[in-house]
């Protein structure tokens, strides 16, 4: 009597792998021949498994983007000193979508231009006081006229900082001629982003320029017929010369307000004043 041609299945008594595929056979006992074709154990069922993982796909690290980079399931986790990049004198935050901004800036540093990359890269002068206003104006003290010359610098930031000044010019007693000449010149190179306002009598006296870089107020000099303008020369009451202009006290109290041009681009460039009484000739 002839066999019958056996299942495919029953030559596959033990798992093998072919081409990527494993298959596995479950005989239900050693030589039990249940199933009556008389060769071997019966088959009593085949698994056919799925291919094996590929192997892990590079980990990508998480950063400040508001997705999720590094297949967690989780957006932005860390702090934001590791999800953002290390910047000059700043602290970072992450915000999403939004990406990493400067959180804050260090002590006597300002974030002029709000791009993180560049962190918080303008230092503030010594001594910036936080409300720029006249009556908290710096004191430069007293400048005679005699011959006195003094240079300042500082900055501004933020975009929309202001600074003040403030000094006394000293008219120093005369008998013949007076040397008052008060000047007050923005540097030429920074007159394109800053600007000046100078006045004359304190915080309430009179607004003698504008947006100006030069400003002066003096009297000594002569000119026109008696009485001629100006202090020099100039007598003192009861002198021999009554043609002349009395030489009088002309100190005076000065605040200097800096700021920005309007529509300028904000740097973090210090400007130059140069302050000056008796130092210059009348034009």
């Amino acid at each position: 009597m002839a066999f019958a041609q056996p299942p495919l299945y029953w030559v596959l008594r033990s798992p093998l792998v072919l081409l990527g595929v494993a298959l596995a056979a479950c005989a239900s006992g050693a030589g039990d021949d249940s199933d009556g074709a008389g060769i071997g154990p019966d088959v009593t069922s085949v698994r056919i498994d799925a291919a094996p993982p590929a192997p892990d796909a590079p980990t990508l690290s998480e950063v400040c983007d508001g997705q999720d980079n590094d297949g967690d399931q989780f957006v932005d986790e860390g702090t934001a000193e590791a999800l953002c990049s290390v910047v000059a004198n700043a602290a970072p935050v992450c915000n999403g979508l939004g990406g990493c901004a400067v959180a804050t800036c260090s002590a006597g540093f300002v974030d002029l231009d709000l791009r993180f990359d560049t962190g918080c890269e303008c230092a503030n002068e010594p001594g910036e006081s936080e409300v720029d206003e006249c009556a908290t104006a710096f004191d430069l003290g007293e400048l005679p006229d005699t011959n006195t010359l003094l240079l300042v610098e500082g900055t501004l930031a933020p975009e929309n900082d202001v600074d003040h000044y403030r000094f006394r010019a000293v008219d120093v007693a005369d008998d013949a001629c007076d040397a008052f000449h008060v000047r007050i010149t923005l540097a030429a190179e920074h007159q394109a982003e800053f600007a000046i306002d100078v006045r004359r009598g304190g915080c309430e006296g009179t607004l003698e320029c504008e947006a100006t870089p030069d400003y002066a107020w003096f009297t000594n000099f002569t000119a026109g017929p008696p009485p001629a303008a100006g202090e020099c020369p100039c007598y003192v009451p009861g002198g021999p010369d009554q043609a002349l202009n009395h030489c009088t006290d002309d100190s005076a109290d000065y605040i200097v307000r800096v700021y920005r041009v309007p529509g300028a681009v904000p740097t973090c460039t210090s400007y130059q004043i140069e302050l000056s009484n008796g130092h210059y000739p009348a034009p």
